[in-house]
C-alpha cells in the first residue's frame, strides 16, 4: 500500500502493481524474509521456485483485490482508505 499511495489513479496503480508482483523478493528461509517464524524454510530448489511462483501470484491477487477498496469506480483514489497506505502490519513492513 505504500507504493500505492502516491498514485493518484487506478489504471496507474494497476501497471503498478504488476510491476511490484514481478520484482524479487525474499522467500521463506532466508535472511530478511519478514514473516519467517510463521512459514517454513524451503528444502530445495523445487520447492523454493514452487514458493516463488505461489508468492508471485498471491502478491498479484492480493494487489488486484487491494485495488478495488483504494479506489473508486471512476479511478479516483478513496480518501476514506489512503490514511491506511503509512500503517504498519504487525508493526512489519511487508514487500
Amino acid at each position: 500500500m505504500n507504493r500505492l499511495a502516491a498514485v493518484p489513479t487506478k489504471a496507474a496503480a494497476l501497471a503498478e502493481v504488476a510491476t511490484l508482483a514481478g520484482e524479487p523478493f525474499k522467500l521463506p528461509g532466508e535472511p530478511g524474509f519478514a514473516l519467517g517464524g510463521f512459514v517454513p524454510a524451503h528444502r530445495d530448489a523445487a520447492e523454493a521456485d514452487a514458493w516463488r511462483e505461489y508468492f508471485r501470484g498471491m502478491r498479484e491477487v492480493a494487489g488486484l483485490r487491494l485495488l478495488e477498496v483504494l479506489y473508486r469506480p471512476d479511478g479516483s483514489m478513496d480518501k476514506f482508505w489512503a490514511p491506511f497506505c503509512r500503517r504498519k502490519f504487525m508493526d512489519k513492513v511487508l514487500n
